[in-house]
């Protein structure tokens, strides 16, 4: 899908279900401008299930607005829920182009948005504008693995996969992505029969100790706030919060 929305505006923008090199490049130059300009860390946003550009009318080839949808597969509320993400240059603000890409792209979200953002003053205002409420926060927690960390259970206990970058065990699994000398762990899940007797330590220093073993100088993970078994197992452990997401809530 690469189409072309003209709404008669001079502000149309093209929808993009995937970017080309080209358009990554400007995607992560707009992220970068964002981030100096704002004090933030937004990660380049290059795994979106759609996109909406609106690029320079100057003629620089630049990218002015960007509005990047998840489709998450979940519900709040009953209600089917995408994550947006938007990012305007910061010379270009109060100039409605972020009103304008999320006019253009209401046809295609879901019931239930949530937007996830750096406390910084520009995004609590559109916030604000497009009355959302506040639902908690995601942290990004990262922890060193040195020679006297990640000790975890015996070999035979754990089957590691390390093309599809999963561990597992009888009582759950766990994944993880390379990042360089960093490994990013999403998925840790400890089976139902499993949960409360200590099996989600077990898995955690089991992952941590074949991470430690396999050269990685840290780890790193998101978790909610509202997930308080999980921060305090990554606490214990040695987890230490580096980054906090706030996010919003609004139902269209």
């Amino acid at each position: 899908m690469q189409k072309k929305i003209d709404d008669g505006s001079r502000r149309a923008a093209a929808f993009r279900d995937f970017l080309n090199e080209e358009e990554e490049l400007k995607v992560s130059k707009l992220t970068e401008a964002c981030n100096s300009f704002d004090g933030t860390s937004y990660g380049v946003p290059l795994d979106g299930d759609l996109y909406l550009l609106k690029e320079s009318e100057d003629g620089r080839g630049d990218i002015d607005g960007l509005l990047v949808i998840w489709h998450l597969g979940a519900t709040v509320n009953g209600r089917e829920t995408d994550e947006v993400m938007a990012f305007t240059r910061p010379e270009k603000r109060r100039q409605g182009i972020f009103k304008s890409l999320f006019c253009q792209a209401s046809g295609v979200l879901r019931s239930s948005l949530t937007f996830s953002v750096y406390d910084n003053e520009p995004a609590l205002m559109t916030l604000r504008a497009l009355g959302t409420e506040f639902r908690g926060s995601e942290l990004m927690m990262e922890m060193k693995l040195d020679a006297g960390s990640a000790l975890g259970p015996a070999e035979e206990e754990l089957s590691l996969d390390e093309e599809a970058g999963a561990l597992y065990a009888d009582y759950g699994e766990a994944y993880f992505k390379d990042f360089g000398d960093r490994a990013y762990i999403y998925g840790v899940l400890v089976y139902e029969r499993y949960r409360g007797l200590g099996y989600g330590k077990k898995l955690l220093r089991g992952l941590l100790r074949i991470l430690r073993d396999q050269g990685y100088a840290s780890c790193f993970l998101q978790v909610s706030s509202e997930n308080i078994p999980a921060m305090r197992l990554y606490l214990g452990e040695g987890f230490e919060t580096t980054e906090k997401l706030d996010l919003y809530q609004k139902n269209l």
